[in-house]
């Protein structure tokens, strides 16, 4: 029997706590998860590394536009979470049909947007 190969996540987050609370909560589930503090990490990363499925994206990094880091995700074909401490932020998450999840969360709304998100890009 052959063993699935787990899914890759990407969280982009600013705040180094919680980054690495999320990298271990989504572990914990297991999902192969990298991480990067910002959204031209993200793009870097994203160039180096094929094998990204998902991404939870913290809506609101300092000094970059959320919306060029979801529109450059969904144009590779990844799920796409937002996370954000402001619920403002669910506007973009609105716009583009993708999950919001509002800091603080419970693990369990993690787990869920991320699968919603990648059911969506395989049914989308």
């Amino acid at each position: 029997m052959a063993e699935s190969v787990p899914i890759h996540v990407l969280v982009v987050e600013d705040q180094v706590r919680v980054k690495e609370t999320i990298v271990d909560i989504l572990e914990s589930r297991g999902y192969r998860v990298s991480s990067v503090s910002s959204g031209f990490a993200m793009f870097d990363l994203l160039r180096l590394d094929s094998s990204v499925a998902a991404i939870v994206l913290d809506a609101l990094l300092p000094g970059e536009e959320g919306e060029p880091l979801v529109l450059h995700a969904k144009r590779l074909g990844l799920a796409v979470v937002l996370v954000s401490g402001n619920d403002g932020a669910r506007r973009l998450a609105d716009q583009h049909g993708l999950p919001f999840v509002l800091k603080p969360f419970r693990m369990q709304r993690l787990f869920d947007a991320i699968e919603l998100a990648i059911s969506s890009r395989r049914v989308g």
